[in-house]
């Protein structure tokens, strides 16, 4: 669905994102309509509401995966607890306790933008995950993008 390296720099690597990941639906009225034809959007359920340039996005601004590789690998991040493997679909979907996954000893985040779930159940980045990217993002203004006037407008 989408790509990006792990701190990107522009003009050597940037986020690249399948049409097919943006349009989306909500999960009532439409969505039958869809099934049955009457839509023809390019969307692609259930990865069609953008979240995946959020995530490749968090990639391009220094975020890694969630589980770091498993238990003994780690994102960097302090706040985002280990995690041994990725999750998918709709871990919520078990209810609240059934929504509970604990893996290295700790609760994970299934539910934050670096781990590979549904787009309807990603919606969180970490403190410290949001401050390594906006230090980032600080770090490619300063070193590699330009004013107009630098580029001669």
């Amino acid at each position: 669905m989408g790509y990006s390296p792990v701190n990107g720099i522009p003009n050597g690597g940037g986020i690249r994102i399948a049409y097919n990941a943006f349009g989306g639906w909500d999960d009532g009225g439409t969505r039958p309509l869809h099934l049955m034809q009457y839509h023809q959007f390019n969307s692609r359920y259930p990865y069609d509401r953008g979240k995946t340039l959020t995530h490749e996005m968090g990639h391009y601004l220094g975020l890694k995966h969630i589980w770091g590789g498993g238990c003994g690998q780690d994102d960097g991040i302090v706040d985002t607890p280990n995690s041994a493997t990725p999750h998918y679909n709709n871990p919520g979907a078990d209810g609240l306790f059934g929504g509970l996954k604990v893996s290295c000893n700790s609760l994970d985040l299934w539910m934050n933008f670096m781990d590979y779930t549904d787009d309807r159940t990603m919606d969180m980045f970490t403190p410290n995950q949001a401050t390594r990217m906006n230090n980032r993002a600080k770090f490619i203004q300063t070193h590699y993008l330009k004013s107009l006037t630098e580029l001669g407008y």
